[in-house]
């Protein structure tokens, strides 16, 4: 097959919500009955715990290039952030029996597709996002990108309705859960469109390694539509702040798990590197950390040299003339520094 594109905008679907997939072709197809084709042929779609099928719905096999139209209608507890079939070999022309696809010379048809994720495949076209659950008029999704934030970081969370709403009196308020605590982020923007942002400062002693919000009335407030009527603000039983962001609240800061260095003796203009190991990856801002040393009652500074995002910093300090230490060791418990 020369190529594979939805035919259903971008966006969320629900529940009973129907996706629309176009296959083309460059050869044309023996002839074949619209009962068969609906019948025999179906394509694989990766869509969580249970893969379902689109199936035939129609299209042209009588002159190139052939268009062959698919449809998916989601089911309970369907799942996806990018819609994608399941493998090259996805698109399938024999259920039962002997029957297989065919060009108009009776050869057999190649049905390979690109392959999931990689360029011309569905997901690197489109934007399509799976939600098994009845459909809500409103869904959230992080505003913030992907990441872990600390203490007195702002996180935002944008809660997308049907249409452009508004609020009158208090301002709406999204609950969130962080590992099953309650925490309240704050209506920041929006009204007159169709997406709410919220934003939360993470306070000491949040940490949960995926934010969601606190379950299907966690939007509270008075929303109303383009008319004047009251949106339903419940949201999906699917997370789907949880199911499409990746944002982690980390208030315990790492700490240092061992400071180790070579063994042996270091003559003056020698280097000597020293790591530090920490209980988890970590990142510096700013300035480059340091690390003081304690060299025969003087103070020396080794100064960073690698390991951003690791979960070990190294620190390198060239003996001076004159330095001498039969235990080089580091000049107590706060001779890290740095941000």
């Amino acid at each position: 097959m020369s190529s594979i594109i939805y035919t259903s905008p971008d966006g969320v679907y629900f529940e009973g919500d129907t996706v629309g997939i176009r296959v083309n072709g460059t050869h044309v197809l023996a002839p074949y009955a619209v009962g068969w084709l609906r019948d025999h042929t179906f394509l694989e779609l990766e869509t969580g715990d249970t893969d379902r099928r689109a199936r035939y719905a129609n299209g042209h096999t009588s002159s190139a290039p052939i268009l062959l139209n698919y449809s998916y209608t989601v089911q309970e507890g369907d799942l996806s952030t990018d819609l994608d079939y399941k493998s090259r070999n996805s698109l399938i022309w024999r259920e039962s029996g002997s029957d297989n696809l065919q060009d108009v010379g009776g050869d057999p048809y190649d049905c390979r597709l690109p392959v999931p994720g990689e360029a011309g495949s569905l997901s690197a076209q489109g934007d399509i996002v799976i939600v098994g659950a009845e459909k809500a008029y409103s869904y959230a999704r992080g505003d913030t990108p992907d990441g872990t934030y600390g203490e007195g970081r702002t996180v935002r969370v944008a809660v997308e309705f049907d249409g452009p709403v508004s609020y009158s009196g208090d301002a709406p308020t999204l609950a969130l859960n962080v590992s099953g605590t309650a925490r309240t982020a704050l209506y920041e923007r929006g009204s007159g469109t169709d997406t709410f942002v919220f934003n939360y400062t993470v306070r000491s002693g949040d940490n949960t390694g995926d934010l969601g919000y606190n379950g299907t009335g966690a939007l509270s407030g008075n929303v109303v539509n383009g008319t004047g009527h009251a949106v339903d603000l419940a949201l999906p039983a699917i997370d789907t702040l949880s199911l499409l962001s990746d944002i982690a609240l980390e208030t315990v800061a790492p700490r240092v798990a061992n400071v180790t260095a070579r063994d042996g003796a270091y003559g003056a203009g020698r280097a000597v590197e020293i790591s530090v190991r920490f209980d988890d990856n970590v990142t510096h801002s700013g300035a480059a950390p340091s690390l003081a040393l304690d060299v025969g009652g003087l103070q020396r500074t080794a100064l960073y040299d690698r390991g951003n995002g690791t979960d070990t910093l190294v620190f390198n300090y060239t003996v001076l003339a004159g330095d001498s230490a039969g235990d080089l060791d580091y000049a107590g418990t706060g001779a890290l520094s740095g941000d």
